[in-house]
């Protein structure tokens, strides 16, 4: 194939710059001529350019952390809508794994899963109350639960 650069009969475009020649990058950077005096001006504001964007990054990122709930705020949020917290299954399996044997009717469960509450939490819900059942520490403590006759 024949272009308009070339010269030689079938010669490509990529045959023709190969044949030619053609500088690098960082050829023509270095052949330039730089004055110290400039360079030094470019790199003092490119640093204060430079802190500049980090101050501002660092501060979007405390802003963004600061009002974001975390993963397990949304769990939990995403759960209570719906509904997983007054689910028979939950409301069964929360206190067998308490050591605690669950009520007769659904009402009964809730009532002994809220009473279970403010006793592991020494007396009052505090008022953002988290449940036990997402709460780490609550599951990896044990409390001795004397057997109902």
């Amino acid at each position: 194939m024949k272009t308009a650069q070339s010269s030689l009969q079938g010669e490509t475009h990529n045959q023709y710059r190969n044949r030619v020649g053609r500088i690098s990058g960082n050829q023509h950077l270095m052949s330039q001529k730089v004055d110290p005096s400039q360079r030094r001006e470019e790199i003092k504001r490119f640093s204060e350019a430079s802190e500049k964007i980090e101050k501002k990054v660092k501060m979007e990122v405390e802003e963004i952390t600061k009002d974001a709930p975390s993963s397990r705020q949304k769990q939990i949020a995403y759960d209570k809508a719906r509904g997983a917290y007054e689910s028979r299954t939950f409301l069964e399996a929360t206190p067998r794994l308490k050591g605690i044997g669950p009520a007769e009717g659904i009402e009964g469960m809730k009532t002994q899963y809220e009473a279970w509450k403010v006793r592991t939490s020494g007396g009052e819900l505090p008022e953002k109350s988290q449940s036990p059942v997402t709460d780490s520490e609550v599951h990896h403590r044990r409390e001795e639960v004397g057997a109902s006759a």
